[in-house]
């Protein structure tokens, strides 16, 4: 009696869990993003969030006293991967295995 007592909720709760969900639309919920996205912008387009490539240096915003350049620009890449500074690490055994990228 109890186990086809326990089969049947078993049986009911399956049943009821495998209802279709209504999820919103992720069109409208996406679009809805970009808009607000967009009025924030100074320019009021997507576009304005766009980075330049690295290669157009003169695209980068930069301090007229320092301004970039291709060596720069590669010793900022060398540094901001480099493991070598990583010696605050919370173990011992995690010296040396991480960067400012990770």
């Amino acid at each position: 009696m109890k186990i086809r007592y326990l089969a049947v909720i078993i049986l009911i709760s399956s049943i009821w869990a495998c209802t279709k969900d209504q999820m919103p639309s992720l069109i409208e919920l996406d679009q809805e993003l970009e808009d607000l996205v967009s009025r924030s912008s100074a320019t009021g387009d997507l576009d304005f969030y766009i980075l330049p490539d690295e290669n157009d240096l003169a695209a980068i915003p930069q301090d007229p006293k320092n301004p970039l350049t291709p060596a720069k620009v590669e010793l900022g890449k060398l540094l901001f991967y480099e493991t070598g500074f990583a010696m605050d690490a919370m173990k011992e055994s995690g010296q040396g295995t991480y960067s400012c990228a990770s």
